[in-house]
């Protein structure tokens, strides 16, 4: 069923201004296509930014608890590790992909809760692998996850599946609305929200010209949680749907691609097209009216 076992050698710097580099190699299995285990047993392009992303900018994870949407092989969960994050919860809705990202983080020595012994491994992030729907996922187990950084990698795909996705989102990052679409006299104000004029073919939603004193995740007395999602626009209907449904949540969402620039750490990787993905910060746009 997985007949490819791939290798990505990786090296980056904890300390940006000083020290040698981190270095790693990452072991995954996984299917060659889809039909061997499932989309979710698939290396995604996503997912290869998105763990770019994280081990470019540690600073925004350490000692935080992560929670991954659609974690897949566990690539991300992999560099969450290695980043010191405090704690790091992966899902998936599929038991396959479950199992079998479970395989690639005992693989890559990485900690499993309930599974391996701590004691075996210096200094373990604590890693929770979870089967979780969207659809079936409450929004009290959800909110009692304590997660203050989301992650997710090409999970805007289906336009049926998007409503479940923005309900989750929405749990996590603590909106005071109660329910998609509800109608409780909140809009958004327009001051929060306008496209981007560089990307404004994707209906992407960007901040007005942010204060400079405005407040983001490094600031480690920021308590609301915020989210980063790394997406493929294959239909720009979808998308459309995405950033609809999510505004009706009250969520924000903020094309941060060419604000936070990752390292290159895959230049081998000649396959991987960096220029086809976008990075987004979600949040609450409960948070931005309180600060």
């Amino acid at each position: 069923m997985f007949p490819s076992s791939n290798h990505f050698p990786l090296a980056w710097h904890e300390n940006q201004q000083i020290g040698e580099p981190v270095t790693m190699t990452v072991t995954l299995r996984s299917s060659l296509n889809m039909l061997e285990g499932g989309t979710g047993c698939c290396i995604w392009p996503s997912s290869l930014f998105l763990s770019e992303f994280l081990l470019s900018h540690p600073e925004l994870f350490s000692n935080k608890c992560c929670f991954e949407v659609g974690s897949g092989v566990g690539l991300v969960g992999i560099c969450l590790a290695n980043v010191k994050a405090s704690k790091v919860i992966l899902t998936d809705g599929d038991l396959s992909s479950l199992s079998n990202m479970k395989f690639n983080l005992e693989t890559n020595q990485v900690a499993i809760m309930g599974k391996l012994k701590q004691k075996d491994y210096q200094d373990p992030t604590s890693v929770e692998c979870r089967y979780l729907t969207w659809e079936l996922a409450s929004a009290e187990e959800l909110q009692n996850c304590g997660a203050e950084v989301i992650l997710g990698a090409d999970v805007i795909y289906d336009p049926s599946s998007v409503p479940h996705l923005v309900r989750v989102l929405a749990a996590l990052l603590g909106t005071k609305k109660g329910s998609l679409g509800s109608n409780d006299g909140t809009s958004v104000p327009e001051e929060f929200i306008t496209c981007n004029e560089n990307r404004s073919m994707f209906g992407s939603i960007e901040l007005e010209k942010p204060d400079k004193n405005h407040k983001d995740n490094k600031d480690p007395n920021n308590a609301y949680p915020v989210a980063y999602i790394a997406n493929a626009i294959r239909n720009i209907d979808t998308f459309n749907c995405f950033l609809r449904v999510a505004s009706e949540a009250g969520l924000s969402v903020i094309d941060i691609t060419e604000k936070q620039r990752s390292m290159n750490l895959l230049p081998y990787l000649s396959s991987f097209d960096r220029t086809s993905i976008q990075l987004y910060r979600i949040s609450s746009l409960d948070s931005m009216r309180d600060m």
